[in-house]
């Protein structure tokens, strides 16, 4: 099932960039502080909860924080049991789900796979080990990235984008 999975998402990933131009897929995990540039969304992203008995509030709680920063997305459904759960690349979609086992590196709380065309976001994957995503701004972080933002400088105290989960922190401001 998961081979399937893999093969339609990169099949789905092919037929987008073919349509749209080239395609990538940046995951956080591998990439380096503040060296790539940030995505933008050409419309508002929906959010597909794929995380069974995930905590709603956290998410709502999050939104709220970059609502108020001026990203909204168009609507939340949560509905683990969707077909759409069985996809990592969902057009215009930021899917959340649950970290399987041995998904995530040992260090690792969650992760963000933003798929993009050019610096338009095309699709983002949440994933967050069960454990982590009770910590304060841990999903205020993930729906940065999913927002299209990139860590910033980790001398950057306080930035809500700051690597380092120690370091993060309440503020944010738009990168130069």
């Amino acid at each position: 099932m998961d081979r399937a999975r893999r093969v339609l998402n990169v099949v789905l990933f092919i037929i987008i960039g073919i349509l749209f131009g080239s395609a990538k897929c940046y995951d956080e995990t591998y990439l380096r502080s503040h060296e790539e540039t940030n995505f933008y969304w050409l419309e508002k992203p929906r959010v597909i909860i794929c995380y069974p008995n995930m905590p709603v509030h956290y998410l709502m709680r999050g939104l709220e924080w970059w609502a108020i920063r001026g990203h909204e997305v168009e609507s939340v459904t949560n509905n683990p049991n969707s077909g759409l759960c069985q996809l990592s690349l969902v057009p215009n979609t930021i899917i959340i789900r649950k970290a399987q086992k041995d998904e995530l590196e040992p260090q690792k709380m969650a992760i963000t796979r933003r798929y993009s065309l050019g610096n338009h976001m095309v699709a983002a994957e949440m994933v967050f080990r069960e454990e982590k995503i009770h910590l304060p701004l841990i999903m205020e972080h993930e729906l940065g990235h999913a927002f299209g933002y990139t860590h910033v400088k980790e001398s950057d105290k306080g930035h809500i984008m700051n690597p380092w989960y120690e370091d993060m922190g309440q503020n944010f401001w738009p990168p130069k």
